[in-house]
C-alpha cells in the first residue's frame, strides 16, 4: 500500500479510513491538515525570470554527434552521440531507471525529438512512462483520502444544514439574476420601439452604402492587387515550398501586422458586413465620437 508522508509519520488509506469510522468528528480537522498540501499552487510563472543563455554556454554543453562509430558497449559510450565517457567527462551525465546511462543533453534532445525509450538493445525500459504511473498512483491516493474525508463530512449534520442554505441562497441570485434580464430586456425594447422608424432608416442607409463599397473601383483595384499577390505568392512557392509566414519567420522579409496578414492568409474578406455594423451602448462617452475613433484605426 502507498503511504502519506505527513509530518514525519507515515500513514496509509485504509489506516485514515478505520480511524474515521471511529472518530468522524475529526474530519474537518484532516480536511484543514491534509488540504492545503494537497491543493498547493505552484508560484506563476513570471516572464524574463529564466536565464538567458549566451552561446557560449550553448557551444559548451553542446555534443555532437558521431553516428559513424558503431555502438558496442553502453558502460564504453553514449548510446545516443557515440562519444566514449572518458572523451566527454565534463559532461553531465543521467542514469535511467533501467540503470543504462547517457549524457543529460543528449537524452533530453532524444526526449523532446522522439520519445524517452532505452537504445540500448535489448532493453525495453519507459522512463517517462513509469514515472506517468508513479505520479498518476500519487493522484489515486490524494483522492482516495479526499473521498474518505468528504464522505465522512457528509454525513455531519450541520454540514448538511450548510450544504442546504447554499443551495437556497444559489437558487435565489438564479431567481433574481433572470428578473433582471427580463427587465432589462424590456427596457431595451421600449427604447427600440421609440425609435424603430429611425433605426429601419439607418439599416437601409447601411444596405445601400454596402452595395456602393463592393461594385467601386477601390474594390475591384484592391481584387486586382490580391490576384496578382496570389500568382507570385504561388510561383514562389512552387518553385522554393516557402510562403509569406515562412518567410517572414526567416527574416527574409519583415512580418507585417496583422490586418496584411489576415487578408494574404484568405481569412479577410473586403465585402465583409462587418465593417457596416453600428454599436450603440449606453455611456457618458459620445457615440459619435467613438465611432470615428474606430473608423480612423481602421
Amino acid at each position: 500500500m502507498e503511504e502519506l508522508v505527513l509530518i514525519n509519520k507515515c500513514l496509509t488509506v485504509n489506516t485514515l479510513e478505520t480511524y474515521l469510522e471511529k472518530y468522524p468528528e475529526d474530519a474537518e480537522k484532516w480536511l484543514g491538515h491534509l488540504m492545503p498540501d494537497y491543493n498547493s499552487v505552484p508560484p506563476p510563472y513570471v516572464r524574463g525570470r529564466r536565464e538567458v543563455i549566451s552561446e557560449e554556454d550553448i557551444e559548451k554543453y553542446n555534443i555532437v554527434r558521431d553516428m559513424d562509430t558503431p555502438f558496442s558497449n553502453p558502460e564504453e559510450m553514449c548510446g545516443l552521440c557515440r562519444k566514449m565517457w572518458d572523451a566527454t567527462s565534463l559532461h553531465a551525465t543521467t542514469t535511467l531507471l533501467c540503470g543504462h546511462k547517457y549524457h543529460t543533453v543528449c537524452y533530453f534532445l532524444h526526449y523532446h525529438e522522439y520519445h524517452d525509450g532505452c537504445v540500448v538493445e535489448g532493453c525495453a525500459s519507459e522512463t517517462a512512462h513509469i514515472i506517468n504511473q508513479l505520479s498518476t498512483r500519487r493522484t489515486h491516493i490524494r483522492e482516495g483520502v479526499e473521498a474518505a474525508l468528504i464522505n465522512t463530512v457528509k454525513n455531519n449534520k450541520e454540514f448538511k444544514a450548510e450544504i442546504k442554505n447554499l443551495k437556497r441562497s444559489i437558487n435565489m441570485i438564479t431567481k433574481r439574476l433572470n428578473e433582471c434580464g427580463k427587465y432589462r430586456n424590456k427596457l431595451k425594447n421600449d427604447v427600440i420601439k421609440k425609435h424603430e422608424c429611425n433605426l429601419n432608416q439607418l439599416q437601409h442607409d447601411l444596405n445601400r452604402a454596402y452595395k456602393i463599397s463592393n461594385s467601386g473601383d477601390i474594390y475591384k483595384a484592391y481584387k486586382s492587387e490580391i490576384r496578382k499577390y496570389r500568382m507570385i505568392e504561388n510561383r514562389i512557392y512552387r518553385k522554393y515550398h516557402l510562403d509569406t509566414n515562412d518567410l517572414g519567420r526567416m527574416g527574409i522579409m519583415r512580418r507585417y501586422n496583422w490586418r496584411i496578414r489576415y487578408a494574404l492568409n484568405r481569412h479577410y474578406r473586403y465585402s465583409n458586413k462587418y465593417r457596416f455594423v453600428v454599436r450603440v451602448s449606453p455611456g457618458k462617452y459620445n457615440w459619435f465620437a467613438r465611432n470615428a475613433e474606430e473608423a480612423e484605426e481602421v
